[in-house]
């Protein structure tokens, strides 16, 4: 039972990993492609629960770039709370980066 609930949780952790970070990443990345081909574009999917216009947010209040974003989305980030720290641990900005995952979680 006990490696059984194990495979489980393991499962459980690789499914939330693959909903937040490549998920909200994808969506972002997809808004940066069309807004460099296309010259502007809106972000979608800002309903969802992994809320990609929080990195858009972020980009657009520091100077954090795409790229920095995608270096901080590790295996080990499994939900916004992660990603909020690994950002503000690589690159600062902690009040800026509080206050974007804040607004937009709330809303």
């Amino acid at each position: 039972m006990y490696h059984k609930t194990k495979i489980l949780f393991a499962a459980a952790a690789l499914c939330l990993i693959a909903a937040c970070s490549p998920d909200m990443w994808g969506y972002y990345f997809d808004y940066k492609c069309r807004e460099a081909y296309f010259g502007n574009a809106t972000i979608n999917y800002t309903s969802e629960w992994f809320k990609p216009q929080i990195l858009k947010e972020i980009e657009e209040r520091t100077d954090i770039t795409a790229s920095k974003i995608f270096q901080a989305l590790p295996l080990d980030v499994y939900d916004h709370e992660d990603l909020k720290q690994r950002l503000k641990s690589l690159y600062g900005y902690d009040d800026i980066i509080d206050e974007c995952f804040s607004q937009i979680i709330s809303q």
